[in-house]
């Protein structure tokens, strides 16, 4: 594999290492032979299900920020043991790729929570050109000031046109479900927004805020929600 990753001209990588068992110390090692990749424009990397701590994603993001090439990039670590520092080092490290127009994270049950989340908010404003972005932040201990802060940097992305949030089994409630719709309708050109919020605390209220704020996205095309399990009631006049 690393004589394969020592081409210094590949365009696009797609490296599926999924359930693979790897540790902090294959992923450092196998960061430093990425390096060598200098002209990588689209990179697919599936490091999900491993056993990954917060070093060796804090040395992969900086790795990745480093190619100013990169247009895509697809970044699955779901079921890993990413905690706070771990997460704000990635985001960190990845925003420095400043070229990125289609960013799609998979983060799905690690170890970070709401304050991890806050914290790393502000570096998602670096992603100057992305147009599309997909974040599956679910089955983490994230709270509404988590959501409300995240939302808030997403919100300032003027040229997003395509947004798919997964925000499932989190704790979000209603006032949590209102400033989130309320933040991702500040963004403008949004065209296409998808939703998970489901197995969440959110009853009526939470729902009527989100569509209240979403209303206002005048130049929303598409939109797609899941609300599996959450606290709807849904009243019927004949």
């Amino acid at each position: 594999m690393t004589q394969i990753l020592n081409h210094e001209n590949l365009v696009e990588l797609n490296l599926k290492l999924e359930k693979s068992q790897l540790n902090d110390q294959d992923l450092i090692y196998l960061t430093k032979s990425l390096k060598k990749c200098k002209c990588i424009a689209f990179l697919q990397l599936n490091l999900g299900y491993n056993q990954l701590y917060d070093d060796s994603v804090s040395n992969l993001g900086e790795a990745i920020g480093q190619f100013q090439n990169l247009l895509q990039l697809n970044l699955n670590l779901k079921h890993n043991k990413i905690a706070d520092i771990g997460l704000k080092k990635l985001i960190n490290g990845l925003s420095n790729s400043k070229k990125i127009k289609e960013l799609i994270l998979n983060l799905e049950n690690n170890f970070f929570n709401s304050k991890g989340v806050s914290d790393t908010a502000i570096y998602f404003d670096r992603f100057k050109n992305l147009s599309i972005f997909t974040l599956n932040i679910g089955f983490n201990q994230i709270n509404q000031e988590g959501i409300q802060n995240l939302s808030f940097s997403i919100g300032q992305h003027l040229e997003i046109k395509t947004l798919t949030l997964y925000l499932y089994e989190l704790q979000i409630g209603d006032k949590g479900a209102a400033f989130l719709g309320d933040n991702l309708s500040q963004t403008k050109n949004l065209k296409s927004l998808t939703l998970d919020l489901s197995y969440n605390i959110i009853g009526n209220e939470g729902i009527l805020g989100i569509a209240q704020a979403l209303a206002q996205s005048q130049n929303l095309k598409f939109l797609e929600l899941y609300l599996w399990y959450l606290e709807i009631q849904i009243n019927v006049n004949y």
